[in-house]
């Protein structure tokens, strides 16, 4: 997730980033979020993983 945000982050950075991709952006950084939000200890063969979002 991380890789896929980074030209993201920098234009959010640098001011240029657009709407869409400002809206890419949080809907990753959610996912990464509800990601290690995920308890893989109760029964790591039925996690039930978030839906990734679109690119």
């Amino acid at each position: 997730a991380d890789a896929i945000m980074l030209d993201w982050r920098t234009e959010l950075m640098l001011g240029e980033i657009s709407d869409a991709n400002r809206a890419k952006l949080s809907a990753w950084l959610l996912y990464k979020n509800q990601v290690k939000a995920v308890d893989v200890t109760t029964d790591p063969e039925h996690v039930n993983w978030p839906v990734i979002p679109e690119l």
